[in-house]
């Protein structure tokens, strides 16, 4: 404990620190400015106390009116994704029932909401519910069953994030039903109720309050023509954000790593100082965010256009994040630098890289299906993918898509394909890294073979999240060596350059690289018969170990043992054989698509003992 405390102050470094102790000082001061009045229930703030230190007109009805002249929420609506009507009017109509689809499932409350509850286990912590914020510990019992479920934070989290409410607007501006209106006043102030300023899970995290701000200030858009909501609801809710804005000013998740976090505080925040344009010096703070926001965008990322976290999906919800950030500065007249803008699209080009035509998204690293705002964001996706490959050095990813290499339209033996590096930089977060290093997946013709399993479980099941981040639960090979997981959110990495080899020629792709204990890959394409080749070995080696490998296959394929090959079907259709130098054995794994979400599917495996000479496994489709 004492070697691993030093080492982060070596690593912090003495203005990291400084810095560290500067945001402890504040965040404490602000606990202790409010705690009293918290436990009191007195420490939401009213619309005189908000006029009085602000210095506007204390009649609020005159506020209320230049915020419904506010068109820049207006601006953005076009270029949200469109849903069908009746898509839209059929979520609404669940909201107005109480019933909310989380994570894919839907759930509903016959009576009142509990904000606090983890309702997939219909578990209410009470320590959630009435403990001050800076106070709450998230306890787990050491699980060790896959299929365990403890109460998950994640769940109110979720719910009170409100993303429901674009729905609600939706149908609202579509029918002008005021039922619409009633729901969305019942809801939001029955939260606001049960949910006082700094008291329980709901105030916890910092990304989740400027979300649900976000939220919260497009419903106001959604709604604010309707004659049936009253001026007193009106003052609740603009109190309420203010509330999220005073909270975010003094909690910010910033540290020497800083995350998806920290993005959505910031992105929180600048929609708050336009929704509050009328407060003083509020275009200071708005230059401020905006410099921060560029900052954090060079910082987290990289020159490939790729997020630093090691995921595809928490790439997504940054990209999402920073496309809010530029329709934003767009509808307000506010300029961008141009390498924003190229950077920005090849973000947007990473996302559809990974996205085959039938638009299934690989997983790579940690999946919590987190999103800013219902529907997602309708990224205009301004080239695809040109060449037979692309390389994302910086992430660690070759992606080789086969319709490129045939020019085809996809009606036959159209292969995606990834391979993971294990290309890693020491100012990368780890925090949703898995344990993939030299993984592959492909998909052929639209169908999902060899898959990432994704995430599954987060605190809810401590066993689970270290299983599915680990080896054992990627498409790759390693050493029998005990498995140490000393956090949920960190995971031991050593820094390596990017050493991937790619070699195209006429007939075939040749991709390789190796890990620092000396394991490679070779992944080899075929381009005329349309086949892939892995050629795994371990290079100098003196030391007897075991090798362990993992074919993971998505839930909807199954495998059938004929002589010495493995067929892979779908639905009694065959897609491809597999033929290997190894002696594979069928065994159950397990797939997660979202956060929440687990099926069994059925995978391969072997170990072998070192030395060994190379091992060699071919795909190829029938």
């Amino acid at each position: 404990m004492i070697k691993r405390y030093f080492k982060r102050i070596f690593e912090l470094g003495l203005i990291e620190i400084m810095r560290n102790i500067k945001k402890r000082v504040k965040k404490r001061f602000f606990i202790q400015k409010f705690k009293k009045k918290v436990f009191k229930k007195q420490a939401n703030h009213t619309w005189r106390q908000i006029s009085k230190k602000r210095k506007l007109d204390p009649n609020f009805n005159d506020f209320l009116k230049r915020l419904k002249q506010q068109n820049f929420i207006e601006q953005i609506f076009p270029k949200l994704q469109n849903l069908n009507e009746q898509e839209i009017i059929k979520k609404a109509d669940l909201a107005t029932n109480n019933c909310f689809e989380i994570w894919g499932k839907q759930f509903c409350f016959k009576n009142k909401i509990d904000w606090h509850q983890d309702f997939k286990t219909k578990t209410n912590n009470n320590n959630w519910k009435i403990a001050f914020y800076s106070d709450i510990k998230i306890k787990n019992p050491k699980s060790q069953n896959i299929s365990d479920y403890n109460p998950d934070i994640k769940v109110p989290w979720e719910l009170s994030r409100f993303q429901h409410l674009y729905f609600l607007g939706k149908a609202f501006q579509q029918t002008k039903d005021e039922k619409y209106t009633t729901t969305f006043q019942k809801q939001t102030s029955n939260w606001i109720n049960e949910n006082r300023f700094l008291i329980g899970v709901n105030w916890v995290c910092p990304m989740e309050i400027a979300i649900r701000a976000i939220n919260f200030i497009y419903a106001f858009h959604f709604f604010k023509h309707s004659k049936k909501i009253s001026i007193k609801f009106w003052q609740k809710i603009v109190c309420s954000l203010y509330d999220h804005m005073i909270y975010l000013e003094n909690n910010w998740e910033e540290s020497d790593k800083p995350n998806n976090h920290y993005l959505s505080d910031l992105i929180g925040y600048f929609y708050l100082t336009f929704f509050f344009s009328d407060f003083k010096n509020i275009r200071r703070k708005q230059k401020w965010i905006i410099k921060k926001l560029l900052k954090q965008f060079d910082h987290q990322i990289q020159a490939d256009g790729a997020s630093y976290e090691g995921s595809t999906s928490y790439h997504k919800l940054v990209t999402e994040i920073f496309w809010h950030f530029k329709i934003l500065c767009e509808t307000n007249n506010i300029k961008l630098p141009k390498q924003f803008h190229e950077k920005l699209n090849k973000m947007f080009e990473f996302i559809q890289n990974c996205t085959d035509h039938k638009s299934n998204f690989v997983q790579i690293g940690d999946n919590d299906s987190g999103r800013i705002l219902y529907p997602p964001t309708s990224f205009i996706l301004r080239q695809t993918q040109k060449q037979p490959y692309s390389h994302y050095p910086n992430f660690g990813l070759t992606i080789i898509v086969t319709t490129i290499i045939k020019n085809k339209n996809c009606n036959n033996n159209c292969w995606r394909i990834t391979f993971r590096h294990p290309t890693f930089n020491k100012k990368q977060p780890t925090g949703h890294f898995h344990q993939d290093e030299l993984s592959i997946t492909f998909s052929i013709n639209g169908i999902p073979v060899l898959v990432d399993p994704g995430t599954y479980l987060y605190t809810a099941n401590p066993f689970a999240r270290n299983y599915f981040r680990s080896y054992r639960n990627h498409n790759t090979f390693y050493l029998d060596e005990k498995q140490k997981f000393n956090d949920l959110f960190q995971l031991p990495r050593k820094a390596q350059k990017d050493n991937t080899k790619i070699e195209n020629n006429k007939n075939k792709i040749i991709i390789s690289n190796q890990t620092q204990n000396n394991l490679k890959r070779i992944l080899i394409f075929d381009k005329e018969k349309e086949f892939l080749e892995i050629q795994d070995s371990i290079e100098n080696s003196t030391y007897n170990k075991t090798i362990n490998w993992n074919f993971i296959f998505h839930p909807n394929i199954n495998l059938e043992k004929k002589d010495n090959n493995w067929i892979i079907k779908i639905k009694d259709k065959k897609v491809a054989k597999i033929s290997s130098t190894l002696n594979f054995e069928k065994a159950q794994g397990f797939y997660s698509d979202g956060y929440g979400k687990i099926e069994t599917c059925e995978k391969l495996v072997d170990r072998k003992q070192t030395p060994i000479k190379i091992i060699k496994t071919i795909f190829k489709k029938i």
